[in-house]
């Protein structure tokens, strides 16, 4: 089985075997989520359940995807909550654009996550884009909640999916001033998305959006044209064949300085060491995220 075909055999799994619960599960048949997370944040379930003193709007935990994403190695940081994505469940919906994000939280978007909580002195005061973030955008969200004086945009292809960022983004702002956070619709692919945004952003986010052939050169395009002059895009993405490869070579026809590297966090490597040795589904090809910096 191909890799890319192992990705839309998730989708397929969403939609026709509810096999998907989105929260880092690792319990996922014959397909790549057979390794789920670096278990970078301690998650936990909202309290809906206990709390609810109305049987009418009592949830099970079944029914509650409301999650609290803690980095305990960084205390002072702030939690954050995630809407773990609901079941595909329509045909259409699985062939809407790229709807990959919309299944679960990917490592790559974990990894990227936790760099950005242990980097806030870098997004601070700067303003930040993630790029393909899905319907969860869990290192946006940091940043925007993190990061004092950041102005961040979430955005995704799917409308789906930044419909379930605006949620996201209400459910973590209630009871918070001055937190500058939005959401919006843009697909590498269709110009008139990115240039209305043109050399808009200090910094942009991207994990886990090189799988599609057909895309890789318009996001390279996007991020170009939506970087300031200087800005630096950040790309948490594993090698998976010659996927990698192939969009750092683009890269490097665009950008001013390409970089890679595959030692960006100890605690990280010492993860993906041990994922090595003790679980025979880890394959480093598809879930260890290398990270491409990228500065205009």
């Amino acid at each position: 089985m191909s890799k890319s075909q192992a990705r839309w055999d998730i989708l397929r799994n969403a939609i026709v075997e509810k096999k998907l619960t989105g929260d880092g599960d690792s319990s996922f048949s014959n397909s790549v989520r057979r390794f789920g997370s670096f278990d970078l944040f301690a998650r936990k379930q909202c309290n809906c359940v206990v709390n609810s003193d109305k049987p009418t709007t009592r949830k099970t935990k079944e029914e509650c995807r409301w999650f609290s994403y803690t980095c305990q190695e960084v205390p002072e940081s702030l939690d954050v909550w995630i809407q773990h994505p609901e079941p595909i469940t329509s045909v259409k919906d699985v062939l809407s654009f790229n709807n990959t994000g919309n299944v679960c939280i990917w490592p790559a978007e974990e990894v990227m996550a936790y760099y950005c909580v242990l980097h806030m002195h870098k997004f601070r005061n700067r303003s930040v884009l993630e790029l393909g973030g899905g319907s969860t955008c869990l290192a946006g969200m940091n940043v925007a909640l993190n990061c004092k004086n950041s102005h961040v945009l979430l955005s995704d292809g799917n409308v789906k999916c930044v419909e379930s960022l605006q949620q996201v983004i209400e459910m973590n702002t209630k009871n918070k001033n001055k937190v500058d956070v939005s959401a919006s619709v843009i697909r590498w692919d269709n110009p008139s998305h990115y240039q209305k945004h043109e050399e808009k952003f200090d910094y942009i986010l991207c994990a886990d959006c090189l799988f599609f052939d057909e895309h890789r050169p318009n996001l390279v395009d996007a991020t170009y044209a939506m970087l300031k002059p200087e800005g630096t895009a950040f790309v948490f993405a594993p090698r998976r064949g010659n996927t990698l490869a192939t969009f750092v070579d683009l890269c490097m026809d665009k950008f001013s300085q390409v970089s890679e590297s595959d030692f960006y966090c100890p605690l990280v490597s010492l993860k993906h060491e041990r994922a090595r040795k003790n679980n025979q589904h880890y394959d480093p090809d598809l879930h260890f995220p290398i990270m491409v910096e990228l500065m205009k």
